[in-house]
Formats: C-alpha cells, structure tokens, sequence
C-alpha cells in the first residue's frame, strides 16, 4: 500500500468526468491491492449522488464505521454539491476516520467546499487524457470531421471496443466530453435545436442506466 495515501482525499473535476474519474481510480485501487480484489464488492463502495445531503451522511456514516472484510475499506464518492450541513458533520468523520479507510471525493469546484473541511483533505490531481494515437475510434476531430453515415460506423466500432473491454464506459463518455467541447470551440453560435441535442447527450452520459449506444448515435446526429 502507498506509504502517502492520505485517508481523505479530495479531486475536483468537471461532472462530465466523474465517470472516468471513478473509472481510473477503481482500477487503480485494485492494481496497488489497497483493496483486496476478493473483497472489492464489499470494501470498494461508489457512492453517486447529485447533492449530498445530512440523509446521505448516514452511509458514509455507516460505511467508516464497518469492519473491512480484507485489509482495508474505500468508498468513492462523487456528487455536484454537499449542503453547508452535511459538511458540518462529515468533519469528524474526515477528522478520525476508522482504521483503513479511505475516501476519495470528487466534486466540480474548490468554491463549493467550507474552509474547515477542505483543511482536512488532500488534493489529488489525475491525467486522463485518452491516448487517441491508437485508437481512431475515440479521435474527436476525427468524428467530428466524418458525415453522418461515418459516424455511425465509427459508433459501431467504439460499441465493438466496449464490448471487447478495450474501452471502459468511462472512456467513452470522456471522448464524449471532448467532442463536445470541441463543438462548442468550432460553433461559436450554434442553433438551439443543436445546442439543446448537445446537453441532453451530456445528461445520459452522467445515467449509468442509459444505453450508451443510443447516446452515441444521437450525438452523430446532434453534432
């Protein structure tokens, strides 16, 4: 294990990279065995929520005070926002943590975090750029440059990768994000209908529930 793992970490990142954010730090908890992959179901806990509120408190709550089942515990925590209450009372949960345990939050902004409770943590900063050299499926320029019909096939192969685990989901919704935002770089006033297609696409990319397919060849459409 680490010798500097902090027990509370914190990164801050743009809600569109959550997903592989969480992504690149399950794996990588894994592979440094700071979880034990036997127990990974059970001391490896993701926790998504839109805002944190006290309610949510009680399973973070819950989860420090648990026994790991191997070595140590972490849970993953990613939310948009934590109400000013709900970081009153995570202080004495960030303050003294149970033995092995560790959390990891991700949140859009430093500004959204009270002074007290961002004093407790450490900041951690993560590259997760997608290598695109390799892979022209997941080259945004390239996507962006093809009609419509090439697209679709480019989606065909990106949906192949997934299924083969040559992607992750979190990948994919990165590429998402940077075609996106090249969009936006490229169209400077782009028409409504688009504009409104473009957020949608962003919005069930965040829903794990949602079929990825379906929002790759809308955002075909929609670019």
């Amino acid at each position: 294990m680490p010798e500097n793992l902090h027990h509370a970490s914190i990164i801050f990142s743009p809600v569109s990279s959550f997903a592989s954010i969480v992504s690149h730090l399950s794996k990588d908890i894994l592979k440094n065995n700071i979880v034990e992959h036997s127990f990974r179901h059970t001391d490896l806990i993701i926790f998504e929520s839109v805002s944190i509120g006290t309610d949510d408190i009680n399973l973070i709550v819950d989860f420090n005070s648990r026994r790991a089942l191997g070595k140590n515990k972490v849970m993953i925590i990613t939310t948009q926002a934590i109400t000013i209450s709900a970081q009153n009372a995570l202080l004495k949960i960030i303050e003294e943590p149970s033995p092995n345990t560790f959390f990891f939050f991700i949140i859009p902004s430093k500004s959204q975090v009270l002074p007290t409770l961002l004093s407790r943590f450490r900041e951690i900063e993560l590259d997760l750029k997608i290598e695109h050299s390799n892979n022209l499926a997941l080259n945004p320029e390239n996507f962006l440059k093809q009609p419509v019909a090439n697209r679709m096939e480019i989606i065909k192969e990106v949906i192949v990768f997934l299924e083969k685990e040559k992607v992750t989901r979190g990948e994919v919704c990165e590429f998402v994000t940077e075609v996106v935002a090249l969009w936006h770089k490229l169209h400077k006033k782009p028409k409504k209908e688009s504009l409104k297609a473009i957020i949608a696409v962003e919005h069930f990319m965040r829903d794990t529930a949602s079929s990825m397919k379906l929002c790759l060849e809308y955002l075909a459409l929609a670019v």
